[in-house]
Protein backbone atom coordinates (compact mmCIF):
# COMPACT_ATOMS: atom_id res chain seq x y z
CA UNK A 1 0.00 0.00 0.00
CA UNK A 2 1.34 3.46 -0.67
CA UNK A 3 1.90 6.17 1.49
CA UNK A 4 1.38 9.43 1.02
CA UNK A 5 1.65 12.99 1.93
CA UNK A 6 -0.05 15.49 0.45
CA UNK A 7 0.77 19.06 0.59
CA UNK A 8 -2.05 21.71 -1.34
CA UNK A 9 -2.75 25.36 -1.52
CA UNK A 10 -6.71 24.78 -1.47
CA UNK A 11 -8.24 28.07 -1.60
CA UNK A 12 -6.90 29.77 -4.98
CA UNK A 13 -8.03 27.05 -7.17
CA UNK A 14 -11.11 24.06 -6.83
CA UNK A 15 -9.05 21.67 -8.64
CA UNK A 16 -7.42 21.01 -5.19
CA UNK A 17 -10.85 20.50 -3.57
CA UNK A 18 -10.97 17.13 -6.15
CA UNK A 19 -7.16 16.14 -6.05
CA UNK A 20 -8.07 16.44 -1.49
CA UNK A 21 -11.41 14.31 -2.04
CA UNK A 22 -9.43 11.70 -4.24
CA UNK A 23 -6.66 11.49 -1.44
CA UNK A 24 -9.51 10.95 1.12
CA UNK A 25 -11.25 8.60 -1.77
CA UNK A 26 -8.21 6.41 -2.35
CA UNK A 27 -7.74 6.24 1.92
CA UNK A 28 -10.77 5.04 2.85
CA UNK A 29 -10.67 2.49 0.12
CA UNK A 30 -7.67 1.46 1.48
CA UNK A 31 -6.08 1.79 -2.04
CA UNK A 32 -3.41 4.10 -0.07
CA UNK A 33 -2.37 5.37 3.29
CA UNK A 34 -3.04 9.02 3.38
CA UNK A 35 -0.47 10.24 6.04
CA UNK A 36 -1.23 14.01 6.62
CA UNK A 37 -2.04 16.94 4.53
CA UNK A 38 -0.90 20.28 4.99
CA UNK A 39 -1.28 23.21 3.51
CA UNK A 40 1.28 25.93 1.66
CA UNK A 41 -0.34 29.13 2.09
CA UNK A 42 -0.75 31.72 4.39
CA UNK A 43 -4.59 32.10 4.10
CA UNK A 44 -5.83 29.42 6.20
CA UNK A 45 -9.49 29.27 5.14
CA UNK A 46 -8.44 26.62 2.89
CA UNK A 47 -7.11 24.50 5.70
CA UNK A 48 -10.15 24.81 7.35
CA UNK A 49 -12.00 23.95 4.61
CA UNK A 50 -9.59 20.98 4.19
CA UNK A 51 -11.15 19.72 7.89
CA UNK A 52 -13.86 19.86 7.13
CA UNK A 53 -13.91 17.79 4.00
CA UNK A 54 -12.15 15.02 6.51
CA UNK A 55 -14.62 15.80 8.73
CA UNK A 56 -17.68 15.60 5.90
CA UNK A 57 -15.87 12.30 5.22
CA UNK A 58 -15.80 11.14 8.67
CA UNK A 59 -11.58 10.67 8.34
CA UNK A 60 -9.19 11.96 10.28
CA UNK A 61 -6.00 13.17 9.12
CA UNK A 62 -3.60 15.09 10.57
CA UNK A 63 -3.80 18.91 8.72
CA UNK A 64 -0.80 21.61 8.74
CA UNK A 65 -0.73 24.68 8.19
CA UNK A 66 2.09 27.67 6.91
CA UNK A 67 2.25 30.04 9.75
CA UNK A 68 3.40 33.18 7.05
CA UNK A 69 0.68 35.65 7.13
CA UNK A 70 2.60 37.73 3.92
CA UNK A 71 2.40 34.64 1.48
CA UNK A 72 -0.63 34.59 -0.68
CA UNK A 73 -2.91 35.73 1.83
CA UNK A 74 -5.53 37.87 1.07
CA UNK A 75 -9.01 37.53 -0.67
CA UNK A 76 -8.38 35.74 -4.17
CA UNK A 77 -7.34 32.67 -1.74
CA UNK A 78 -10.31 32.65 0.39
CA UNK A 79 -13.48 33.12 -2.61
CA UNK A 80 -14.76 29.67 -2.23
CA UNK A 81 -13.30 28.58 1.44
CA UNK A 82 -14.47 31.34 3.47
CA UNK A 83 -18.26 30.94 2.29
CA UNK A 84 -17.87 27.60 3.01
CA UNK A 85 -16.30 27.87 6.10
CA UNK A 86 -18.53 30.70 7.33
CA UNK A 87 -21.51 28.32 7.12
CA UNK A 88 -19.56 26.55 9.95
CA UNK A 89 -18.65 28.00 12.89
CA UNK A 90 -17.14 25.29 15.00
CA UNK A 91 -14.28 25.65 12.22
CA UNK A 92 -13.17 28.92 13.50
CA UNK A 93 -11.87 26.66 16.76
CA UNK A 94 -9.74 24.47 14.69
CA UNK A 95 -6.41 24.51 15.82
CA UNK A 96 -3.23 23.12 12.65
CA UNK A 97 0.09 21.95 13.43
CA UNK A 98 3.05 24.19 11.54
CA UNK A 99 2.94 22.35 8.43
CA UNK A 100 6.91 21.83 8.50
CA UNK A 101 6.94 20.43 12.13
CA UNK A 102 3.98 18.12 10.65
CA UNK A 103 5.81 16.94 7.88
CA UNK A 104 8.76 15.88 10.43
CA UNK A 105 6.94 14.64 12.67
CA UNK A 106 5.56 12.26 10.09
CA UNK A 107 8.77 11.11 8.31
CA UNK A 108 10.53 10.55 11.26
CA UNK A 109 8.29 8.18 12.54
CA UNK A 110 8.22 6.52 9.65
CA UNK A 111 11.66 4.43 10.43
CA UNK A 112 13.37 5.16 7.13
CA UNK A 113 11.76 2.79 4.81
CA UNK A 114 11.55 5.12 2.26
CA UNK A 115 8.25 4.16 0.92
CA UNK A 116 6.56 7.04 1.06
CA UNK A 117 5.45 9.57 -2.09
CA UNK A 118 5.46 13.29 -1.40
CA UNK A 119 3.01 15.20 -3.58
CA UNK A 120 2.89 19.02 -3.96
CA UNK A 121 0.20 21.06 -5.74
CA UNK A 122 0.99 24.04 -4.86
CA UNK A 123 3.80 26.06 -4.61
CA UNK A 124 7.02 24.81 -2.52
CA UNK A 125 7.43 27.05 0.03
CA UNK A 126 5.96 24.34 3.06
CA UNK A 127 8.83 21.67 1.03
CA UNK A 128 11.69 24.18 0.82
CA UNK A 129 11.40 24.92 4.51
CA UNK A 130 11.26 21.53 5.42
CA UNK A 131 13.94 21.06 3.65
CA UNK A 132 16.19 23.27 5.32
CA UNK A 133 14.62 22.34 8.48
CA UNK A 134 17.20 21.90 11.46
CA UNK A 135 17.11 18.63 13.68
CA UNK A 136 14.95 19.05 16.58
CA UNK A 137 12.89 17.94 19.13
CA UNK A 138 11.30 15.46 17.02
CA UNK A 139 14.83 13.92 14.64
CA UNK A 140 18.29 14.18 14.60
CA UNK A 141 17.91 14.60 11.27
CA UNK A 142 17.75 17.35 9.09
CA UNK A 143 15.04 18.11 6.97
CA UNK A 144 16.86 16.92 3.59
CA UNK A 145 17.97 13.64 6.09
CA UNK A 146 14.17 12.64 6.30
CA UNK A 147 13.20 13.17 3.20
CA UNK A 148 16.34 11.11 1.90
CA UNK A 149 15.82 8.23 4.67
CA UNK A 150 11.97 8.47 4.00
CA UNK A 151 10.69 9.35 0.55
CA UNK A 152 10.79 7.15 -2.27
CA UNK A 153 9.88 9.62 -4.83
CA UNK A 154 8.53 13.37 -5.38
CA UNK A 155 5.22 13.96 -7.31
CA UNK A 156 5.32 17.87 -8.46
CA UNK A 157 1.91 19.52 -10.14
CA UNK A 158 4.73 21.87 -11.37
CA UNK A 159 5.63 23.50 -15.08
CA UNK A 160 5.00 22.37 -18.15
CA UNK A 161 6.96 19.94 -20.78
CA UNK A 162 5.46 20.86 -24.04
CA UNK A 163 6.53 24.71 -23.65
CA UNK A 164 8.52 24.78 -20.59
CA UNK A 165 9.96 28.33 -21.42
CA UNK A 166 6.56 29.32 -20.22
CA UNK A 167 6.19 29.66 -16.76
CA UNK A 168 3.82 28.33 -14.25
CA UNK A 169 1.76 29.27 -11.41
CA UNK A 170 2.92 27.29 -8.89
CA UNK A 171 6.22 27.94 -10.02
CA UNK A 172 6.34 32.00 -10.27
CA UNK A 173 4.60 31.63 -7.20
CA UNK A 174 7.45 31.08 -4.97
CA UNK A 175 10.29 30.88 -8.00
CA UNK A 176 13.57 30.72 -5.13
CA UNK A 177 11.55 27.66 -3.39
CA UNK A 178 11.00 25.95 -6.76
CA UNK A 179 14.41 26.50 -7.96
CA UNK A 180 15.75 25.12 -4.38
CA UNK A 181 13.60 22.45 -4.19
CA UNK A 182 14.37 20.89 -7.82
CA UNK A 183 17.59 21.49 -7.30
CA UNK A 184 18.13 19.75 -3.97
CA UNK A 185 15.19 17.50 -3.82
CA UNK A 186 16.84 14.33 -2.52
CA UNK A 187 14.42 11.76 -3.95
CA UNK A 188 13.06 11.17 -7.62
CA UNK A 189 10.88 13.30 -8.71
CA UNK A 190 8.04 12.90 -11.51
CA UNK A 191 6.16 15.92 -12.66
CA UNK A 192 2.58 16.90 -13.88
CA UNK A 193 2.98 19.43 -15.59
CA UNK A 194 0.28 22.12 -17.08
CA UNK A 195 -0.62 20.21 -20.44
CA UNK A 196 -1.62 17.21 -18.55
CA UNK A 197 -4.61 17.99 -16.60
CA UNK A 198 -5.65 21.26 -19.03
CA UNK A 199 -7.80 19.21 -21.47
CA UNK A 200 -9.30 17.33 -18.69
CA UNK A 201 -12.66 18.65 -17.31
CA UNK A 202 -13.74 17.26 -13.90
CA UNK A 203 -16.50 18.05 -11.57
CA UNK A 204 -19.57 18.51 -13.21
CA UNK A 205 -21.04 15.35 -11.40
CA UNK A 206 -20.58 17.36 -8.01
CA UNK A 207 -23.96 19.17 -8.96
CA UNK A 208 -25.84 16.01 -8.12
CA UNK A 209 -24.16 15.92 -4.66
CA UNK A 210 -26.18 17.75 -1.67
CA UNK A 211 -25.63 21.41 -1.44
CA UNK A 212 -23.76 21.24 2.04
CA UNK A 213 -20.94 18.49 0.71
CA UNK A 214 -18.08 20.14 0.35
CA UNK A 215 -17.03 19.00 -3.10
CA UNK A 216 -20.23 20.35 -4.93
CA UNK A 217 -19.96 23.67 -2.54
CA UNK A 218 -15.92 24.48 -3.11
CA UNK A 219 -16.25 23.96 -7.11
CA UNK A 220 -19.93 26.09 -7.48
CA UNK A 221 -18.43 28.84 -5.31
CA UNK A 222 -15.18 29.19 -7.05
CA UNK A 223 -16.93 29.09 -10.94
CA UNK A 224 -19.66 31.38 -9.39
CA UNK A 225 -16.63 33.83 -8.26
CA UNK A 226 -14.45 33.64 -11.60
CA UNK A 227 -18.21 33.74 -13.57
CA UNK A 228 -17.88 30.79 -14.99
CA UNK A 229 -21.38 28.70 -15.81
CA UNK A 230 -20.25 25.09 -15.85
CA UNK A 231 -19.75 23.51 -13.00
CA UNK A 232 -16.63 21.25 -14.83
CA UNK A 233 -12.49 22.13 -13.92
CA UNK A 234 -8.99 21.54 -15.33
CA UNK A 235 -7.81 18.89 -13.75
CA UNK A 236 -4.15 19.64 -12.83
CA UNK A 237 -4.22 18.74 -9.48
CA UNK A 238 -6.69 15.25 -9.47
CA UNK A 239 -4.51 14.28 -12.30
CA UNK A 240 -1.39 14.70 -9.68
CA UNK A 241 -2.91 12.64 -7.05
CA UNK A 242 -4.17 10.30 -8.80
CA UNK A 243 -0.95 9.60 -10.43
CA UNK A 244 0.54 9.74 -6.65
CA UNK A 245 -1.51 6.91 -5.39
CA UNK A 246 -2.02 4.78 -8.51
CA UNK A 247 0.56 5.10 -10.52
CA UNK A 248 0.85 5.25 -14.46
CA UNK A 249 -1.62 2.10 -14.71
CA UNK A 250 -3.46 2.76 -18.19
CA UNK A 251 -3.63 6.36 -18.18
CA UNK A 252 -0.09 7.38 -18.28
CA UNK A 253 3.24 7.01 -19.49
CA UNK A 254 6.49 8.53 -17.60
CA UNK A 255 9.05 10.36 -20.02
CA UNK A 256 12.68 9.45 -20.29
CA UNK A 257 14.96 10.73 -17.68
CA UNK A 258 15.51 14.48 -17.77
CA UNK A 259 17.23 16.89 -15.07
CA UNK A 260 15.15 20.26 -14.67
CA UNK A 261 16.02 23.37 -14.03
CA UNK A 262 14.08 26.67 -13.40
CA UNK A 263 15.34 29.58 -14.50
CA UNK A 264 15.02 33.45 -12.81
CA UNK A 265 11.45 34.13 -14.42
CA UNK A 266 10.50 30.50 -13.49
CA UNK A 267 10.69 28.64 -16.39
CA UNK A 268 11.90 24.89 -17.03
CA UNK A 269 15.34 24.18 -18.81
CA UNK A 270 14.90 20.45 -19.28
CA UNK A 271 17.61 18.36 -20.59
CA UNK A 272 17.83 14.44 -20.91
CA UNK A 273 19.02 12.18 -18.43
CA UNK A 274 19.05 12.50 -14.62
CA UNK A 275 16.68 10.95 -12.16
CA UNK A 276 13.32 13.18 -12.97
CA UNK A 277 10.69 12.14 -15.16
CA UNK A 278 7.27 13.63 -16.28
CA UNK A 279 4.24 12.41 -17.23
CA UNK A 280 2.69 11.88 -20.46
CA UNK A 281 -1.05 11.35 -20.87
CA UNK A 282 -1.85 7.87 -22.79
CA UNK A 283 -5.35 7.36 -22.60
CA UNK A 284 -8.10 9.55 -24.28
CA UNK A 285 -9.50 12.85 -22.77
CA UNK A 286 -12.94 11.16 -21.83
CA UNK A 287 -11.50 7.90 -20.47
CA UNK A 288 -9.37 9.90 -17.67
CA UNK A 289 -12.11 12.03 -17.10
CA UNK A 290 -14.17 9.34 -16.05
CA UNK A 291 -11.65 7.81 -14.24
CA UNK A 292 -11.08 10.85 -11.81
CA UNK A 293 -14.45 11.63 -11.70
CA UNK A 294 -14.91 8.19 -9.88
CA UNK A 295 -12.18 8.61 -7.76
CA UNK A 296 -13.14 12.06 -6.41
CA UNK A 297 -15.87 11.18 -4.34
CA UNK A 298 -16.47 11.34 -0.33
Amino acid sequence: MRKLLLDTDLGSDCDDVGACALALHAHRAGDIRLLALTHCIGNHYGARFIRLMCDYAQIDIPVGVLYDDTFMNGEEYERYAKPYCDAYPESRAYVFEDAVRLLRRTLADNGRLRDITLATIGPLRNIHRLLLSPPDDLSPLTGDELVRENVREGVFMLGGFEHPERPEYNVVMDIPAAKYVIKHFPAPIVYSGYEVGKHLMTGAEFAGLPENHPCRAGYTLHMQKNHRPQLARESWDPVTVAYAAYGTDAYFTLSDPVTVRVLDNGAFEVNSGGTSRYLIQAAPDDTLTAWLDRLMRI
